[in-house]
């Protein structure tokens, strides 16, 4: 049911954001654009929704939040914003001594 749903909503979303676009271009400029800024619009439509609909019904039990906060672990952002934002303000010393090697390691997916 859930695969189901996550292919109506990419699709729906995919048709929607097109004719949203057509629609406002329509009513502002008074005429239809192109069908291939459409058809680029009908991509980014399914590209978007498509992701969205997936992190709402496979991630985290429906909370996209929960997913970007458990992709930004894995990614180790928390630990770059702390980087930089001490960097930043000068509060506090860097733990890193100058002669210490940087060590580099792949993602943990």
């Amino acid at each position: 049911m859930q695969s189901i749903s996550l292919l109506v909503i990419t699709v729906v979303g995919g048709f929607l954001v097109p004719f949203a676009v057509a629609g406002y271009t329509s009513y502002t400029e008074q005429y239809v654009p192109d069908i291939k800024i459409l058809f680029r619009f009908f991509l980014a439509g399914i590209v978007t929704f498509g992701a969205s609909a997936y992190a709402w019904l496979y991630g985290a039990g429906g909370d996209p939040g929960q997913v970007l906060e458990a992709v930004g672990e894995a990614l180790e952002v928390n630990q770059v914003f702390e980087t930089l934002s001490t960097s930043v303000s000068g509060a506090k010393e860097s733990p890193v001594e100058a002669d210490e090697e940087l060590q580099v390691g792949n993602a943990p997916f």
